[in-house]
C-alpha cells in the first residue's frame, strides 16, 4: 500500500461503526454512503489514467475491464461500473464537482455519461444535470429515454443508423450448468440478415423428423454455419431468400426520409438502399396514402456466374488497401439500379466489402465511372483511382504489355 493510501486506509480503520449514536445512525448511514460515492468517483479516475497509460497491458489482461476485475477479486460487471463512471467523468467534467458535493449518486451519474458524447447534449445539459441532482435513477433513466427520444427525431438517416450500429454487441456467458447464454443486440437490418439466412438453413431441414422446434433448429443453423465457416466451406452465400418490402414510392425514386416495412421491421430509407443491395426483395410500392401502385419483380442482383466473373476480375474488395477477399464482399451497382436504373451487366458492378459498402451508402463517398476505369470519389471531392486486382485483370494487364 502506499502512502497516499495508507493514511486513508488508517482513517477507515479508525472510523467505529459501533461508537454511532443511535439517533445519528441514519445521518451518519447517509454521510458514509455519499463519502464512498466520492471514493468511487476517485476510483473511476485513476481507471481512466491507467487506462491511458496501458497497465492493463503491462499486466498482460486484454483489456483494463479484466485486469480490475483481476486485480481486485470482483465481477467484471463491477469493473465495468468503474471504468465506465470515469469515461462518464471524463465526458461530462460538472459531474465531478456533483459526486464530490453529495448532490449526484453514482447510479445517475453513470446514466449521465449514458448521454454525454450524445448529439444535442451540450444544448440541453443543464437540465439533464438538474434532473440527475433531484430524481430518483429510474425517473432520471426514464427522462434521459425521454429526451433521447426527442433527439432521435432530429437525426438523419445516417446518423440513426451509426448510432444503432454503435450498440450492437454479442457476449458469451458460462453457467454453472455447463450451458452459455448467448446475449446481444443488433440492427434491424442485421437482424433481417441473419434471421433470413438461419430460417433458410433451418427450414432446408424441417422434415428431417427429428423432434427438434424451432428455435433449436435455428441455433444448430447458426453453429453448422460456422462450422462450415471454420472448414473452409462457406464459398460466398450466394443463395438468398425472397423477402417482401413495402416501399413508399418516394423513398425509391427521391431518397426522402420516410420509411419502409420488412420482415416486420422498420427500416429507414437509407438502409432500404443497402438492403436493395444484397438481398432478393419483392417490392410493393405504395402511394401517400398507402394504395399498392405495383408489386415489382426481384429486384436485380448479379447471378452466380457474374459473381465468379467479379471474383476473378476484382479479386475481392475494390477499395484501395483493402485485402478482403471476394467470399467477404457483395456485389455492387455502380450506377444503383433501383436510384439511376442501372444495368446488371459486369461493367456496372463491383465487389466491395461489408464496411466498405457502408462507407458508399452512409458516409457521402460516391463511385465514379464503370468497372473498367473504376474511381471512389472522397466527401472531400478527392478523386482514388480503384483499380481491379484479381487474376483476370492481371491477365489483361499482361496482354497489353
Amino acid at each position: 500500500m502506499s502512502s497516499l493510501t495508507a493514511s486513508l486506509a488508517a482513517a477507515v480503520d479508525a472510523f467505529d461503526t459501533d461508537q454511532v449514536p443511535a439517533d445519528q445512525l441514519a445521518g451518519t448511514l447517509v454521510d458514509v454512503r455519499t463519502v464512498i460515492a466520492r471514493l468511487e468517483a476517485k476510483a473511476a479516475r485513476l481507471a481512466v489514467l491507467a487506462d491511458e497509460h496501458f497497465v492493463w497491458r503491462t499486466a498482460g489482461a486484454t483489456s483494463m475491464v479484466d485486469w480490475l476485475a483481476a486485480s481486485t477479486q470482483s465481477t467484471k460487471a463491477a469493473a465495468r461500473r468503474t471504468v465506465q463512471l470515469g469515461e462518464a467523468l471524463d465526458a461530462v467534467p460538472e459531474l465531478g464537482a456533483l459526486l464530490d458535493a453529495g448532490e449526484v449518486s453514482i447510479d445517475n451519474a453513470l446514466l449521465v455519461g449514458q448521454v454525454g458524447a450524445q448529439h444535442g447534449f451540450d444544448d440541453d445539459k443543464g437540465v439533464l444535470l438538474d434532473i440527475a441532482r433531484t430524481a430518483s435513477p429510474v425517473e432520471t433513466k426514464r427522462a434521459f429515454d425521454a429526451w433521447n427520444a426527442m433527439q432521435r427525431t432530429r437525426e438523419t438517416d445516417e446518423q440513426r443508423h451509426a448510432r444503432l450500429r454503435e450498440h450492437r454487441h454479442l457476449t458469451f456467458t458460462p453457467r454453472q450448468d455447463g450451458l452459455v447464454d448467448i446475449t446481444g443486440v443488433t440492427t434491424a437490418l442485421d437482424a433481417i440478415t441473419l434471421q433470413r439466412v438461419l430460417r433458410y438453413r433451418a427450414g432446408a431441414a424441417y422434415d428431417d423428423q427429428s423432434g427438434r422446434t424451432q428455435p433449436q433448429r435455428l441455433h444448430d443453423a447458426f453453429v453448422e454455419l460456422c462450422e462450415a465457416d471454420s472448414k473452409g466451406q462457406i464459398l460466398g452465400g450466394r443463395e438468398r431468400p425472397a423477402l417482401l418490402a413495402v416501399v413508399p414510392f418516394d423513398t425509391l425514386l427521391e431518397r426522402s426520409a420516410k420509411p419502409a416495412i420488412v420482415d416486420g421491421h422498420v427500416i429507414s430509407a437509407s438502409e432500404i438502399q443497402r438492403l436493395l443491395c444484397t438481398a432478393d426483395i419483392h417490392r410493393l410500392i405504395t402511394d401517400p396514402d398507402g394504395i399498392p401502385l405495383d408489386l415489382g419483380q426481384a429486384v436485380r442482383l448479379a447471378t452466380n456466374h457474374q459473381y465468379k466473373a467479379l471474383a476473378a476480375r476484382d479479386g475481392g474488395c475494390r477499395w484501395p488497401g483493402c485485402e478482403r477477399p471476394p467470399d467477404w464482399c457483395d456485389a455492387h451497382h455502380i450506377d444503383e439500379a433501383i436510384r439511376h436504373n442501372g444495368p446488371t451487366n459486369l461493367d456496372n458492378l463491383a465487389l466491395l466489402c461489408t464496411p466498405h459498402h457502408h462507407l458508399v451508402h452512409d458516409h457521402g463517398w460516391t463511385l465514379d465511372g464503370d468497372a473498367n476505369n473504376l474511381v471512389i470519389v472522397a466527401p472531400d471531392g478527392t478523386r482514388i483511382p480503384a483499380p481491379a486486382h484479381g487474376p483476370l485483370a492481371l491477365v489483361q494487364q499482361l496482354t497489353l504489355v
